[in-house]
């Protein structure tokens, strides 16, 4: 894992227990590393060298645990039962607004913001150069 409890708490958020955290913290670490391609399974996250985006990273997995904590479930699992509207002639599902305000590529806004601010989310290829 990425963050202990006591990481956690050091980073300064609170809303999840010592008895759920380990449970709803592998949940959020699978999800950010999907979203960052496995930016850190790859790489050693104590070895790297710009401290911000290994901090931001840290804090998006925070900010994840708690969203997972709120909603009871993942990001995908709101977003996927909390329609707006249901056709089912060519089936249309259309997420309810409170869902589709708060998910960005089935994360938080703000672990989304966090990942895309230090690049964790760059698609391009890197220069071989």
């Amino acid at each position: 894992m990425y963050i202990s409890f006591e990481d956690y708490v050091s980073l300064g958020y609170d809303a999840v227990d010592t008895n759920d955290f380990d449970r709803i913290a592998k949940k959020a670490e699978r999800m950010i590393d999907n979203a960052t391609r496995d930016f850190y399974v790859i790489r050693n996250i104590e070895e790297d060298t710009f401290g911000l985006r290994a901090q931001a990273f840290k804090r998006a997995i925070c900010e994840q645990i708690d969203f997972i904590n709120a909603g009871g479930g993942t990001s995908y699992d709101m977003a996927n039962s909390n329609f707006s509207s249901v056709s089912i002639g060519r089936l249309s599902l259309t997420p309810g607004d409170k869902v589709s305000n708060k998910v960005v590529a089935g994360l938080c806004r703000e672990a989304y913001t966090l990942l895309a601010h230090y690049g964790l989310l760059y698609r391009g290829v890197a220069s071989t150069w």
